[in-house]
């Protein structure tokens, strides 16, 4: 067996080791989402920074400023744009969803569990599909 196959079965079995003992201490799906309390700032800024500028976000820019030139990265700053005008007027309402978990939750409360059914189908196309 090739040394290469070797590390990475040896990080597999260690990594499910690792989750079939902290699933132990898992009581439901509160608890797994956020492993019961609430996450600080820093560890939600990095969750949301690495959603937004994953691998395929800035390969992807990369490779269209490579192919149409400095003119896209023009376009890209509409991006930061979009996301400073979020941040400066959108977000602050979030503060009376604290309590929810995920954007079903939100939804779900406003516009009920058939919404919140449909935004769950509707995310599990676009994201995994």
């Amino acid at each position: 067996m090739a040394i290469d196959a070797l590390i990475v079965l040896l990080y597999l079995v260690v990594t499910i080791y690792i989750g079939i003992k902290a699933s132990r201490k898992l009581q439901g799906a509160q608890d797994y989402i956020i492993f019961n309390k609430r996450p600080s700032t820093p560890v939600l800024t990095a969750t949301l920074i690495a959603t937004i500028i994953g691998g395929g976000y800035t390969i992807g820019t990369a490779a269209k400023i490579y192919s149409l030139g400095l003119i896209f990265v023009i376009v890209s700053f509409g991006t930061a744009i979009t996301h400073l005008i979020s941040a400066k007027y959108v977000v602050h309402h979030f503060e009376k969803f604290k309590w929810a978990s995920s954007t079903g939750d939100i939804i779900g409360f406003i516009y009920g569990e058939k919404a919140k059914i449909i935004v769950g189908i509707i995310g599990f196309i676009v994201f995994v599909l």
